[in-house]
C-alpha cells in the first residue's frame, strides 16, 4: 500500500499561482527568502481586508444587521454557544469541545472515546463564533476561531485517532478524520467563511490569515486532485460525502479568484453538484439515502456554492433548468412531510428537527416560490430557533443577509393536497389537514442507496390529533452510542412487524443493491387515504413476505393491516407487531392498549385470540424537542407495545389494528377474511361502519 502523502505547503509553488497585476495585490517576485514570504502574507492579508467582492454566500458587512432583524432568537443562541466554546463548555454530541483560549484544541485527544471526535474535524463548531463576531464585532470570537485554525495547521500532519473510535488504527484513523472527502469539504466551508468574514477585523492577524489560507490551499488541492481523476459515476457512489466536498471546494474556489488553482476547484464543484442533483436526488425530491438528515446535508452543501453563484448573477440551481425543478423539489419535500407540531420526521438516520424554516427561507430568497412561502409564513417567527440534532441546526449556516422570511411582494399559495406520495423515493404521507390537530402518518417503503437507511421497511411515524403517537427512533448523538445498532439501526426499534427478534435484511444477494419496498396501491379520496405496500426484508432470512396497508379515515382514525405470508418457509416464526409511543402504554381488555397523554392514543387489534401475548416495555429513541440549551432530553426512553403471534410454516398470519385518539371510549375493530379481502367493521364515536380492504 502506498503511504498517504497529502499536499504540502511550498511557498514558491503557492505564491507562483497567485495572480499578479491585481490592484492592491503587489507581491514580491521571490518568496524563497523568508522575509519576502512574510511580506507576501502581509500584502495578502491587507488586500483581503480591503476587498469587498466576491462575497461568501452572505455579505459580511450586512449579515449581522440582517440576522438581528429577522432571526434575533437564533442570533442570541449563536452568541451564547460561542461564549460556551470560549468557556470550555460547548456541548458537541456526547462530549464537550476541548477549546483552550490562546491555544486552540488538541485535535487528537478524545477522552470520552466518542465518535463525535471525528465530527470535530468538520469544524462545525467554528461557524457559531464566526457569526458571533459578525453580530457583535467582539474580538474574543475572532481569537477563538483563530486559535482553532492555527492549532489545526500546527497539528494537521500528526493528528491521531488516540481512542481508535474509527476502527482504523491510530495513524490511519487520524488521516481519515482529517482528509476524507466529507471532512475536507466541511472544513473548507468553515475556513473559507473565516477567511472572508473576519478578514477586516483588527483581531484577525496576518498569522491568522496565513494559517487559514494554507489550510484552504492544502485541503483544496487534495480534494481537487482526488475528484478530478474520478468519473461522474464514482462521484455518485460517494453520496453525501462528496456533496459536502463539492460545497466546500466549490465555495472557496468561488471566493478566491486570485488563485489560479481555484478556477479548477470551482468548476469541479459545479460539475459534481450538477451530477449529484440529477442522479442522486429522486425526481420526487428526496435524496437517495432516504434520510431526512442527510437530505438536508445535501441541500446545505449545494446551497453554499449555488447561493454564491446566484448572488453574482451566474447560472445556478435557483434559475437554470433542469436543476431548478429538482432543487425546488428537495425544498418542497421538507415542507410536505411536516408533522402538525412543526417537525420534519426522523426518517432513518435523522432526528425530529425544526430547522426546515431556515432551509425554506434561505432557498426562497432565490426561488420566490409561493408554496414554500406559504409554509414559511406558518413556521417562522423572529424568536424561533431552528433545531436539529443536539441544538441549533447546522442548516442554519446557509442563512444569509438576503434572507427575509416575510418579504414584501412574494405571493403565497397553499399546497394542492395535504397528503403526498413520493413514489420514486418510497415515502407516503397520509394527512387530513395542515392544522394543529391533523392526523398524519409517514410510511417508509423506501428505495435507499448507501448505508443510512435502517431495517425499517413498512415502518411509520404517526401523529394523532396533532400529537406524536408513533415515533421512529432516528439517530443518536453519536454512532458510538451502545444502543445504536440494536434500537436505532435495527428492526427492534421500528414501527413494523419484527420477526423472530431478528433484523430485516438490508441488501440483496451480493450486497450491491439495497432491498426496496414496493408500492401496490395509493388512493387519495375526499373521505379517506389509502396506501398498500410490500417488502422482502425477511424473504431471504425467513422466507416470509410482508404486505402492509394503511387507511386514514380523515378526521377520525387509522387502520393498519398487515399480511405475513410464510408460504415459502419450512419453519414457524414469531411475529411482533410493534408501535413505539412517547407516552406510557398499558393493556386493557381484549388486548387493547391505551396511552397516557392528552389526548393519547388507543390501539385496538382485531383477531385478539391469535395474539398470545402483549409485550409492553421501554427503549431509547430520539424524540421531538424544541430548542433549549441542554438538548440531552432529545434522546429519551419511549414505550413500546408488541402484539405477538405465531405463524406456522407455509401459512399466513394477519394483524389488523385500529389507531385512534385516546378520547374515543368505544373504539374497536373486527375483521373477517373473505375471498382474499378483509371485511372490516369499525366502531368509533358511537357509530359503526364497514370497510373492505383488498
Amino acid at each position: 500500500m502506498n503511504e498517504f502523502e497529502p499536499p504540502v505547503y511550498n511557498a514558491e509553488t503557492f505564491w507562483r499561482q497567485v495572480q499578479r497585476g491585481i490592484s492592491g495585490l503587489v507581491l514580491p517576485d521571490d518568496v524563497s527568502d523568508p522575509k519576502n514570504e512574510a511580506a507576501a502574507w502581509g500584502v495578502w492579508h491587507a488586500y483581503l481586508a480591503g476587498r469587498a467582492q466576491p462575497t461568501w454566500h452572505f455579505d459580511s458587512e450586512r449579515f449581522g444587521d440582517a440576522m438581528r432583524t429577522h432571526w434575533p432568537g437564533l442570533s442570541r443562541v449563536w452568541i451564547e454557544e460561542s461564549d460556551r466554546l470560549i468557556d470550555g463548555k460547548m456541548v458537541y454530541g456526547e462530549s464537550t469541545v476541548p477549546y483552550v483560549p490562546g491555544v486552540g484544541l488538541d485535535w487528537s485527544a478524545n477522552p470520552d472515546r466518542t465518535m463525535n471526535w471525528g465530527g470535530l474535524h468538520y469544524m462545525f463548531f467554528l461557524r457559531w463564533p464566526i457569526r458571533a463576531a459578525m453580530l457583535t464585532g467582539e474580538g474574543k470570537y475572532v481569537r477563538a476561531v483563530a486559535d482553532c485554525v492555527q492549532s489545526y495547521l500546527d497539528q494537521i500532519d500528526d493528528i491521531r485517532d488516540e481512542a481508535m473510535v474509527l476502527n482504523r488504527g491510530m495513524k490511519a484513523g487520524g488521516i481519515y478524520a482529517v482528509w476524507n472527502t466529507l471532512s475536507v469539504g466541511l472544513k473548507l466551508k468553515a475556513l473559507g467563511e473565516a477567511l472572508y468574514a473576519l478578514r477586516a477585523h483588527p483581531e484577525w492577524t496576518v498569522a491568522d490569515c496565513r494559517a487559514a489560507s494554507i489550510l484552504i490551499w492544502r485541503l483544496g488541492q487534495h480534494l481537487h486532485g482526488q475528484v478530478a481523476s474520478q468519473t461522474a459515476v464514482a462521484w455518485q457512489q460517494q453520496l453525501n460525502f462528496i456533496a459536502s466536498g463539492s460545497g466546500g471546494m466549490g465555495g472557496v474556489g468561488a471566493l478566491l479568484p486570485e488563485w489560479d488553482a481555484a478556477e479548477g476547484w470551482l468548476e469541479a464543484g459545479r460539475q459534481i453538484q450538477e451530477v449529484l442533483l440529477l442522479n442522486q436526488v429522486y425526481p420526487d425530491g428526496f435524496q437517495k439515502e432516504i434520510c431526512t438528515q442527510y437530505h438536508k446535508t445535501v441541500i446545505r452543501s449545494f446551497a453554499t456554492l449555488q447561493m454564491i453563484l446566484a448572488r453574482r448573477g451566474l447560472p445556478s440551481f435557483y434559475d437554470t433548468e433542469p436543476f431548478r425543478a429538482r432543487f425546488l423539489a428537495m425544498h418542497r419535500f421538507l415542507a410536505e412531510i411536516l408533522t402538525p407540531d412543526g417537525f420534519t420526521p426522523a426518517i432513518n438516520s435523522a432526528v425530529y428537527a425544526q430547522d426546515w424554516p431556515a432551509f425554506l427561507a434561505s432557498g426562497n430568497t432565490f426561488f420566490k416560490d409561493p408554496v414554500l412561502q406559504w409554509h414559511i409564513d406558518r413556521g417562522y417567527h423572529p424568536q424561533f430557533v431552528p433545531v436539529q440534532k443536539a441544538g441549533p441546526g447546522w442548516g442554519n449556516t446557509i442563512l444569509n443577509d438576503l434572507c427575509v422570511p416575510n418579504p414584501m411582494g412574494v405571493q403565497q399559495r397553499a399546497p394542492a393536497s395535504a397528503s403526498h406520495l413520493f413514489p420514486d423515493s418510497g415515502i407516503a404521507v397520509l394527512r387530513d389537514g395542515w392544522d394543529r390537530e391533523a392526523n398524519v402518518l409517514i410510511l417508509d417503503f423506501g428505495h435507499p442507496e448507501g448505508g443510512h437507511a435502517y431495517g425499517a421497511q413498512a415502518s411509520f411515524s404517526a401523529w394523532v390529533k396533532g400529537c406524536p403517537a408513533a415515533l421512529s427512533p432516528g439517530s443518536p448523538f453519536a454512532y458510538s452510542d451502545p444502543d445504536y445498532r440494536t434500537w436505532y439501526y435495527g428492526t427492534r426499534g421500528q414501527n413494523t412487524v419484527w420477526i423472530d427478534e431478528d433484523d430485516q435484511d438490508l441488501w440483496r444477494p451480493g450486497e450491491k443493491r439495497r432491498i426496496w419496498g414496493r408500492l401496490l396501491d395509493w388512493r387519495d379520496e375526499e373521505a379517506e387515504m389509502y396506501v398498500r405496500i410490500s417488502h422482502e426484508g425477511y424473504l431471504r432470512s425467513k422466507r416470509v413476505r410482508h404486505e402492509r396497508t394503511v387507511l386514514l379515515k380523515k378526521r377520525n382514525y387509522f387502520l393498519i393491516y398487515d399480511l405475513l405470508d410464510a408460504a415459502e418457509s419450512e419453519v414457524a416464526h414469531t411475529l411482533r407487531w410493534t408501535l413505539r409511543c412517547p407516552n406510557e402504554l398499558r393493556e386493557i381488555e381484549n388486548r387493547m392498549v391505551v396511552s397516557t397523554g392528552d389526548p393519547g392514543i388507543k390501539l385496538a387489534p382485531a383477531w385478539s385470540d391469535a395474539i398470545h401475548n402483549v409485550e409492553i416495555g421501554w427503549g431509547p429513541s430520539m424524540v421531538p424537542l424544541t430548542y433549549r440549551q441542554n438538548m440531552s432530553a432529545q434522546k429519551a426512553q419511549v414505550c413500546h407495545v408488541r402484539f405477538v403471534q405465531e405463524i406456522d410454516a407455509g401459512a399466513q398470519a394477519r394483524f389488523l389494528v385500529l389507531m385512534i385518539s385516546g378520547e374515543c371510549q368505544d373504539g374497536a375493530v373486527q375483521g373477517e377474511v373473505a375471498d382474499g379481502r378483509i371485511e372490516v367493521t369499525v366502531t368509533a364515536w358511537g357509530e359503526t361502519e364497514r370497510i373492505v380492504l383488498s
